[in-house]
């Protein structure tokens, strides 16, 4: 019970975190029509736009992982689980899972690293903000984790599938 009270916490905190990158795209969309009005009417640009739609851009990207990877939305390539049998394939299914966790685990651990160079060095945006880098990119590791928390989830479905999962038949899916 223990296990499905967490699935449950780690799935609803994916769903605000989706919400949140959902927010995001659409205060992206409201600066950049801002910034083509501001343009088009007073031929003053909005100077951080850009910047700043980029950014949050990287956002909605990186928060959005976790909430794909549940929805099922991550491409897959089914060719060789299709041409195995049903076991197999989800054996495979749950390799190629932790595998992709271990990827994102690494890539975690290289997006820390890289939050934290910028940190320490200082690293700032050409741009007239001036933009502390680290700040922007701390989105990638935030977002990394949530979507290592789903990956769990999603493995400790597939590893112990439910019994109403389990009269749909195998649903395989690689998720990087």
């Amino acid at each position: 019970m223990e296990k499905r009270n967490s699935n449950s916490i780690i799935n609803s905190i994916t769903s605000v975190v989706g919400w949140i990158a959902a927010a995001l795209a659409f205060l992206m969309m409201m600066m950049v029509v801002g910034d083509v009005v501001m343009r088009f009417l007073f031929n003053s640009p909005l100077n951080f736009a850009d910047e700043y739609s980029g950014y949050l851009m990287a956002a909605i990207v990186f928060l959005g992982l976790g909430y794909t990877l549940r929805a099922g939305m991550h491409i897959n390539i089914n060719l060789l689980p299709d041409a195995l049998p049903r076991k197999a394939a989800r054996r495979l299914d749950i390799v190629t899972s932790i595998v992709s966790l271990l990827y994102v685990l690494w890539f975690l651990a290289v997006a820390c690293l890289f939050v934290l160079d910028s940190y320490l060095v200082k690293v700032t945006h050409t741009n007239v903000t001036r933009t502390p880098m680290y700040i922007p990119q701390m989105l990638l590791p935030i977002g990394l984790v949530f979507m290592a928390m789903q990956m769990v989830v999603e493995i400790i479905k597939k590893v112990r599938p439910s019994k109403e999962n389990s009269n749909k038949g195998v649903e395989v899916s690689g998720q990087l």
